[in-house]
């Protein structure tokens, strides 16, 4: 991103190496390598709207990175609640970067279960006073700007379809 937009810049050759190490971090291992419900969704947020943005329709649709998807489809509930492990800002910490990520995923693999989520996660995101101000306990769910992102993004052509229930 900063490297493409201001090649000129000393620094442009280190961010290009540290970006292309993240890259291929995701590639060697098939998975963020965070284990957290916090600085996870940080990271993969930023990666997701690289890969939309640079056209890497790979990072969405590789049998590598499917394991990946799955298990993000997997953690949330048929309510929209996110359990909160490792790092994170309690219950449905980074609720608006989950929903980016999950219509962008739904727009690059057409499949209907990640809108669902997403949807899931906006209703009690904001059912549990998510967009309120002063709630304390969604201080730190992350930018909201990623909803506002999460809106022009979305591919309203994708039918929502509800996961298989069950416990994973």
């Amino acid at each position: 991103g900063a490297a493409g937009w201001y090649p000129g810049q000393p620094q442009a050759a280190g961010w290009n190496q540290y970006a292309d190490q993240q890259w291929q971090d995701l590639w060697r291992h098939g998975v963020i390598g965070i284990n957290d419900a916090g600085y996870f969704w940080s990271s993969l947020s930023e990666l997701v709207l690289s890969m939309h943005v640079l056209g890497q329709q790979e990072g969405f649709t590789d049998p590598r990175v499917k394991p990946m998807w799955d298990h993000i489809v997997h953690e949330v509930g048929s309510d929209g609640a996110c359990i909160p492990y490792g790092a994170h800002g309690g219950w449905n910490s980074a609720a608006p970067a989950r929903i980016m990520v999950l219509e962008l995923l739904a727009r690059h693999t057409r499949d209907g279960r990640s809108r669902w989520l997403a949807h899931r996660i906006f209703n009690y995101w904001v059912d549990t006073g998510g967009l309120e101000p002063k709630s304390y306990r969604h201080a730190l769910v992350g930018p909201v700007g990623y909803l506002a992102l999460a809106s022009v993004l979305a591919d309203d052509s994708i039918e929502p379809v509800a996961p298989e229930a069950g416990s994973r």
